[in-house]
This record gives C-alpha cells, sequence and structure tokens, in this order.
C-alpha cells in the first residue's frame, strides 16, 4: 500500500496536541510519516511536540518562526516523503482506520486528487454537534463546490504532485484557503469525499459552529465572485432546454420547484459548473418553500431504511437502481440506510456510467434482476414505464409509494 505523509500544523495546542497526534500514530495503516509543523508555537506546544517526535521515529518537526497556515502547508507539503498527503488539526480526532480508507480509496481511483470524509462537528469535552455528509460524488462537487465549502480541511488526503503543480496554498490569504484550492483543483482534475463519517472537527462553543468570521466570509467571497466570473456557458442545445423546461416548473414554486431542483442537480452533474443551470439552480432552489430539507431527508433516510429492510426479509442482497439521476445519488451516498449492493444503474435516457456503475437500458436488464425505482418526484412515471420489464421477470420494487398493480412490501 502507498506510503502517507500527515500535515499538522499546530501553533497553540499543548493540551489537544498529543491527542491528535496518537490518532494519526495509532492508525491501521502504519507505513506513515507524521510532520508537525511547529507555526509560531509557543514553548509548552513545541515542549509537547518534542515530547511526541522523541517517543516514535515516524514523527518530523518542523519550525516557522511566525504563524501562517498557509506557509506551514507548503512548507509541509515541499517536505514530505511521500505522494499521498493527508492533513491532521491540532485539536481534532480521527478514528484508526480513517487513513487505510482514504488510501484504498485513492489507489482504485488514480483520476481523484483530493479526498474528505463525512464528519462531525463537536465541542471541547466531545459532544457531537452534528453529523455533515457532504456530496461524495466528483460529478456532484465538481459544480457544487462554486455555492459553498463541501469538504472539511481536517479530513482532506491530496496528492502531492497537483498541489504543488498549482502553486500550493495560496499565501497571500489568510483565512479560507482550503477552499480557494479545492476551487482550483476542482477545475483540472476530480476531487470526492468518502460517505462515512472519519473526522471530528472541533469547534469552541454551539453558537460559532458553522459560523465563518467576517474575514473568512470576505475571503470566500472573493474567490466565489472569481468562480461565477469564470463560469462557461453550456454548448447544448439538448441541456439548454431541458434547463428552460425545468425553470418553467420552477416558476410554480412549491413542490414543483423542488422537483425541477432536483432535475437541475441532475444538469449540472451531467454538464459540470455552466452559467445556465447554475443560476437555474439557484432560482428553483429560492422558490422551492417546501418543508426545511432536514425533515424532507429524514423521511427519505427512513423510507429507505424501511424498503431495504423489506427486500433483505424476502431474501434480496442486490438491486439495479433504475434512474441514473440525482436520487441514485442520494442512496448510493445512504447505502447503510438500504443495507443492500447496489450493482448497476438502468435509465431509459443516459447512457454510459455513473458513480463508477454502468447504465443499462430498461430492456437490457436480464430477467430476475431486482430493481428499486430510484426517483422521489418521477416514481410514478418510472412504474409505468417499467411495465415491459416487470412482463419479462424483472422484479420491479417501488421505494415510495403503492400501486394498485406493485409487489406487496
Amino acid at each position: 500500500m502507498p506510503r502517507v505523509s500527515v500535515l499538522l500544523p499546530v501553533s497553540t495546542a499543548p493540551t489537544t496536541l498529543a491527542r491528535a497526534a496518537e490518532c494519526i500514530l495509532r492508525q491501521t495503516h502504519t507505513d506513515l510519516e507524521l510532520l508537525l509543523i511547529l507555526n509560531g508555537s509557543d514553548s509548552p506546544t513545541r515542549s509537547a511536540a518534542v515530547t511526541i517526535g522523541a517517543s516514535d521515529a515516524r514523527v518530523r518537526l518542523l519550525e516557522l518562526p511566525s504563524p501562517s497556515l498557509p506557509a506551514a502547508l507548503n512548507v509541509g507539503l515541499r517536505a514530505a516523503a511521500h505522494e499521498l498527503v493527508a492533513r491532521m488539526d491540532a485539536d481534532d480526532t480521527c478514528p484508526p482506520t480513517r487513513i487505510a480508507r482514504q488510501v484504498a480509496f485513492l489507489t482504485a481511483h488514480p483520476e481523484v486528487v483530493a479526498l474528505g470524509t463525512a464528519f462531525e462537528r463537536a465541542l471541547p469535552d466531545g459532544a457531537v454537534l452534528e453529523t455533515l455528509s457532504p456530496p461524495t460524488h466528483p460529478e456532484r462537487l465538481r459544480w457544487s463546490l462554486v455555492l459553498d465549502n463541501a469538504f472539511c480541511h481536517g479530513s482532506m488526503m491530496l496528492r502531492r504532485a497537483p498541489v504543488l503543480d498549482l502553486g500550493g496554498y495560496d499565501e497571500s490569504l489568510d483565512r479560507a484557503q482550503d477552499y480557494d484550492l479545492w476551487l482550483r483543483l476542482s477545475r483540472v482534475a476530480p476531487l470526492a469525499n468518502l460517505r462515512d463519517v472519519l473526522y471530528r472537527y472541533t469547534v469552541p462553543s454551539a453558537s460559532a459552529a458553522g459560523i465563518p468570521t467576517a474575514r473568512q466570509a470576505q475571503v470566500v467571497a472573493s474567490r466565489l465572485i472569481q468562480s461565477w466570473a469564470a463560469l462557461p456557458p453550456l454548448d447544448s442545445a439538448v441541456s439548454l432546454t431541458a434547463v428552460q423546461t425545468a425553470v418553467d416548473r420552477a416558476h410554480a414554486g412549491g413542490f414543483a420547484a423542488a422537483a425541477a431542483t432536483g432535475d437541475l442537480a441532475t444538469i449540472l452533474d451531467q454538464t459540470g459548473p455552466a452559467l445556465e443551470p447554475l443560476i437555474a439552480f439557484l432560482l428553483a432552489s429560492v422558490r422551492t418553500g417546501v418543508a426545511p430539507s432536514p425533515i424532507i431527508h429524514s423521511g427519505k433516510l427512513a423510507r429507505l431504511r424501511f424498503v431495504g429492510g423489506s427486500l433483505r426479509a424476502k431474501g434480496v442482497a442486490a438491486v439495479t437502481l433504475y434512474g441514473a439521476g440525482a436520487h441514485s445519488g442520494f442512496i448510493l451516498d445512504h447505502l447503510p440506510a438500504l443495507g443492500l449492493q447496489v450493482t448497476g444503474l438502468c435509465d431509459d435516457q443516459l447512457v454510459g456510467a455513473r458513480w463508477g456503475l454502468s447504465i443499462a437500458p430498461p430492456h437490457a436488464v436480464p430477467p430476475g434482476t431486482h430493481v428499486l425505482l430510484s426517483s422521489d418526484w418521477h416514481e410514478p412515471q418510472l412504474w409505468t414505464a417499467s411495465a415491459p420489464m416487470r412482463a419479462r421477470g424483472v422484479n420491479v420494487w417501488p421505494l415510495y409509494l403503492d400501486y394498485q398493480d406493485g409487489p406487496s412490501l
């Protein structure tokens, strides 16, 4: 397995540094080095770092005389002995399988240059405030990054050469250096997140969780404006027609706008960040006016658990998803809730592959296959369209609705 360098910059964290370092030194992936980068550190923090360095030969100490996080990270990148470079922060924690899971993914996906994970926000006493599951797939991240930061910096593992080729972290920025780097990287190569919660990010208080400082917001705003100014127009008349159709639905508001939002997300997955669908997506989001998304999200997960449990009770172990749009991405992001293996996709219009799964036309799905309908807005239409498959002996299962001529869950 590839070797890993872990960058842990620290300024003032004498009481938590040992815990963070221990999280790395006790990883199941042991073939690593830990670079403790003293970033203008005070004496107690420096003493703690020296003690850690004396305890394990895999630890190296680097030092900057004055604090600068981007400069410290660039020093670490240049000094790293290995091509895979992970991050860790001095007041955070991670489970012992984190590095191994990220190495395995990057080994299997050599095209991905940066990989984060789902993560928890927690108080200094360890109390978890929330769990965040950012987009996982490169197709979704490529455009959602133009709206918001989809990564937890401390959870990241990077390929060293592509980052250095882009100049590393921008040392002129005193905040949001990570977001700036993700935006630049996303223009040249795929980025991804693991759906597993493999990092715990510590915030000083519940009121500070997820709230940027004024300076951080200012830097983020400047980078977003630069990204928006560089957005290309759509180069496909077919995609532009689909965007117009979605905008027509968005103007109706409510659930029609919510359905349009999902359709536009699928278009953006296919086209990448482009001017017309991104503006339309924001318009549809503003006009949605439905129940708060956490409630919808929880309801969808509850239904996913119920249907998955019902199918397992019938002896079903694997399904093909009917629909290669955004909803299938949601299911793939929450496979533990479904509890079934997803072996492929089928779709009436899309071809090729998405999310590492092949897309077959419905007529090519073999008899005996278990197919799960995958749409939260168009399931009745999918059920009707699945009639020829069902006639051929394909087992088609609805997810959200019961149909008079459908199977019993």
